[in-house]
């Protein structure tokens, strides 16, 4: 039997006692006129075995991996069964990949981590507020919110996408890079010309994902709004966060003055988005300095390193694409990361391709 799009199925046409399809040790439950999937999409093709369990006054069924009876009395269950994959799992937040059996629909949930739960280590109002976030958001090159659930905890429903991150790519052409490049800066520069301007401050390989990547042509979208921010009226950010590896100068400056209890504390602009994006560029393309523990309590000296090599770089082998890095994206003076520049990039203009 075929769904509408051809794809093979196994359907209980309303037995008494229903019936289950288990794909490897996932999908368990029982259903009376029902269709779970088995063939024709990538999630069950990854998965073996596939077994169904029917009616033990059935006969058994011939079915790739195999069939099984039961002689269990029970209850078919109702609502949809999702086969689910954990994606990924920081301190306080953990992201699983849902698959709906009948329909192949698809997407990531985001909810705090069973510990954090347990401990009750978040904050309702950091989930409250990146969901407020992402549901001002709509551009082709930023993961979508689908919806958000506050009870009984925090819950983000999310668009998946199914190339993994930035961090998982192997052999990226100059060319994927500049794809790369173009599509991330037309997602900065609608997330910084919105009103109130978002700022993300925690660009990095494992928060840029991978929708499609094939032959050459990549899409990519940024993810992960947990410590994106609106400005305020009161002026520019000032709060120190992000991934140091890939934090501008001017954080990493502020955050040197907090470790050495001076209370200053530099406000920053959306520009500080432009550098870490030009640091993963530059990781992407030639490799960044080893970074050093050390280097946590210097302040900017990491910057000036990266500096450094690529100053170095477009000496031993010059670039456009490294020109560009140089003089429009990874520069010490916020204001001299020249946003205006950024349509003529996404054109190929600055980056003579």
């Amino acid at each position: 039997m075929f769904d509408d799009y051809d794809r093979p199925i196994v359907k209980d046409l309303g037995s008494l006692i229903g019936t289950q399809v288990k794909y490897g040790n996932d999908g368990e439950g029982w259903r009376r006129d029902f269709a779970w999937i088995v063939g024709g999409s990538k999630v069950p093709k990854r998965i073996t075995p596939i077994v169904i369990y029917v009616n033990d006054k059935l006969s058994r069924l011939k079915f790739s991996a195999g069939t099984e009876r039961t002689t269990e009395t029970h209850t078919p269950g109702r609502g949809p069964i999702f086969l689910r994959k954990k994606l990924g799992e920081g301190g306080f937040g953990v992201v699983t990949h849902f698959w709906n059996v009948s329909t192949a629909e698809e997407y990531a949930l985001k909810q705090p981590s069973k510990r954090a739960l347990i401990e009750k280590e978040f904050d309702a109002r950091s989930w409250k507020r990146e969901a407020s976030i992402m549901g001002r958001i709509d551009h082709e090159h930023i993961v979508r919110l689908l919806r958000a659930e506050e009870e009984p905890f925090p819950k983000l429903y999310l668009e998946y996408l199914p190339g993994g991150s930035l961090l998982d790519q192997e052999h990226m052409s100059t060319g994927e890079c500049i794809q790369v490049l173009r599509q991330l800066l037309l997602a900065l520069a609608y997330l910084h010309r919105l009103e109130p301007p978002i700022v993300h401050r925690d660009i990095k390989p494992e928060n840029i994902l991978v929708e499609s990547r094939y032959a050459g042509n990549i899409v990519v979208k940024f993810g992960d709004f947990g410590i994106s921010r609106e400005r305020r009226e009161s002026g520019n950010w000032k709060t120190i966060c992000g991934t140091w590896r890939y934090a501008a100068p001017e954080i990493l400056e502020s955050r040197e003055l907090r470790n050495s209890k001076e209370r200053s504390r530099k406000y920053y602009t959306t520009a500080v988005d432009i550098w870490s994006l030009g640091v993963v560029m530059f990781r992407l393309l030639r490799g960044l300095p080893e970074y050093k523990p050390k280097y946590d309590l210097q302040g900017a000296k990491w910057g000036k390193m990266i500096l450094t090599k690529l100053k170095h770089d477009l000496e031993e082998r010059p670039s456009e694409l490294l020109q560009f890095l140089s003089t429009k994206m990874l520069v010490m003076a916020p204001g001299a990361r020249d946003p205006t520049t950024l349509p003529r990039v996404l054109n190929g203009e600055d980056l003579g391709v």
